[in-house]
């Protein structure tokens, strides 16, 4: 019976996309926060109102919500964290819902502490239309939206210069799920590029980029087959590694293009001075790029979600600049250019994930 295409469910996920958009537009106009405390609000009631069972609000998220109701009798067989995250609930209630709660507070959170530490109020906020790309897929993946949230904080306490709360937060999230171990080495990353010298020129850029993306397959490419010849993964995670071995490049195309595009865009920018302005979350897109390949051959298409936020506050800067480079008349123009774009683009994202997430319909839940 589900899922099934929904057309009033399409069109309330685009909706909540341009409502998203909005609040952050109310944010960067005002000088307070409130915007984006009610944009947190919306997002967490929307998260808890849907229906979940099986195939229906999320492929996972029954699963998650069983594994809750018989936490309190069995640990579920998760990151530790998580399992005890999940169990502490247990302990206090039996309701899915509160539950939810208690999960989608963390995620939007994050999603929200984050662009109100790195989005300036000189922005666009066109961008954030496709948040609600993470948002709904978070009904199925939920676990590791909970780790990419808990990583987006440790990047605020970076930004804020506190290491300690800033590694303690980057380790954690590996608790909540596995795969955020792909950026606990961003830490490094920041200590060794934190002076700026990757971005004195572009060549220099372009060198070190592409040096550490080919390093990074030829190590991938030289123990993925040992890791699966000796068993070390159980069945599950055996086949997210081997499910990209025969794919091509364009297999990965809709994880690809969006990489490319932003660091095309950046390599155009006010390269030097871009980065002065904006330093973490220059390498956090540096970052994000250089890990793909690497990711994409071990199977890891969820490590898209961790930066995404990232990447569209950076869309929300590069945007704001871009539109100067064209005469007053012209930037209405490019404006609409750029709002289409990512109209467009969310919707080909609905259109190629709700399937397979069972995203759709959204049924609310009258609790």
């Amino acid at each position: 019976m589900y899922p099934y295409f929904d057309t009033f469910t399409f069109l309330l996920y685009l909706v909540m996309g341009i409502g998203f958009a909005m609040f952050v537009k109310s944010y960067t106009k005002s000088k307070g926060n409130r915007d984006l405390v009610r944009a947190l609000v919306l997002f967490v009631i929307f998260a808890i109102s849907r229906q979940v069972h099986y195939s229906l609000g999320g492929e996972d998220s029954y699963n998650y919500e069983m594994s809750f109701l018989s936490s309190k009798q069995e640990l579920p067989d998760m990151e530790l964290l998580f399992a005890y995250f999940t169990r502490a609930i247990r302990n206090i209630t039996s309701s899915p819902v509160i539950y939810r709660f208690f999960c989608y507070l963390l995620i939007g959170s994050g999603y929200f502490y984050f662009i109100k530490t790195f989005c300036p109020r000189k922005s666009s906020a066109i961008p954030y239309i496709a948040l609600i790309i993470p948002f709904i897929l978070s009904f199925n993946t939920m676990r590791s939206s909970m780790a990419a949230a808990i990583i987006l904080l440790g990047m605020v306490f970076l930004q804020e210069k506190r290491y300690f709360w800033a590694t303690v937060f980057c380790l954690a999230a590996v608790f909540f799920h596995r795969m955020a171990a792909l950026f606990v080495p961003f830490l490094l990353f920041y200590l060794i590029f934190k002076n700026g010298w990757l971005f004195k020129s572009r060549i220099r850029f372009l060198v070190i980029v592409f040096s550490i993306i080919f390093v990074s397959v030829f190590c991938v490419s030289l123990v993925k087959d040992y890791i699966i010849l000796l068993g070390a993964l159980d069945s599950t995670d055996s086949y997210y590694l081997t499910r990209n071995s025969d794919a091509s490049i364009l297999s990965a195309s809709s994880y690809l293009l969006p990489v490319v595009l932003i660091g095309g865009f950046i390599f155009i920018s006010r390269f030097k001075e871009l980065y002065e302005e904006h330093p973490l979350l220059m390498l956090m897109v540096v970052y994000d790029i250089v890990i793909f390949p690497a990711s994409f051959m071990l199977g890891m298409w969820r490590v898209n979600e961790f930066f995404y936020v990232a990447r569209l506050t950076m869309w929300a800067i590069l945007i704001y600049q871009f539109r100067f480079r064209f005469t007053p008349s012209s930037r209405q123009l490019v404006t609409f250019m750029f709002l289409g774009g990512f109209i467009l683009w969310t919707v080909n994202r609905i259109n190629a994930v709700w399937e397979d997430a069972s995203l759709m319909p959204y049924l609310l839940n009258w609790f």
